[in-house]
């Protein structure tokens, strides 16, 4: 199954690389990056096939995604870099939701399909791209070399 999905992954993104938006049937808003833009479409491809309900792409949350990526070089993690858990930038900046979840995908060599891979192929990240989450935001940072990338999850 984790084969298929792979598959699936990779036809996704060369099919967007070729069809841009058209194939997710979204246009990309301007609040966010291409690169982030592809995170979010592949996230919702996987769901789309595994049968849950795709998310909403929100512009709130992706500033506070982008918040969370601009951490990822102080203190990489779920931590933030005041030690906090990351689930205290919802009620900083005042976002309400009752759950909330994080992917972090951290590499010097940023690629979609891999980076949404190995979250579906880890069990805590797969279950947070397939649980019953209602939006999401992605937010990118590049520093020294390195990209962060962090999805966050709400309902």
């Amino acid at each position: 199954m984790k084969t298929f999905i792979s598959l699936i992954l990779s036809l996704i993104m060369t099919a967007s690389g070729l069809f841009g938006n058209l194939i997710a049937g979204t246009k990309k808003p301007d609040f966010c990056s291409k690169e982030e833009f592809d995170i979010y479409t592949a996230v919702n491809e996987v769901r789309k096939d595994e049968g849950v309900q795709t998310l909403e792409l929100d512009e709130e949350l992706s500033r506070l995604a982008h918040i969370r990526a601009k951490e990822q070089p102080e203190l990489k993690g779920h931590t933030r870099p005041d030690h906090s858990r990351f689930l205290t930038i919802f009620t900083e900046y005042d976002y309400k939701c009752n759950r909330a979840g994080e992917n972090i995908y951290i590499t010097s060599s940023f690629d979609v399909e891999r980076g949404v891979r190995g979250w579906y192929n880890s069990v805590s990240h797969r279950e947070n791209m397939l649980a019953r989450w209602v939006k999401t935001g992605v937010g990118i940072y590049s520093a020294d070399g390195r990209t962060y990338c962090v999805q966050l999850f709400a309902c």
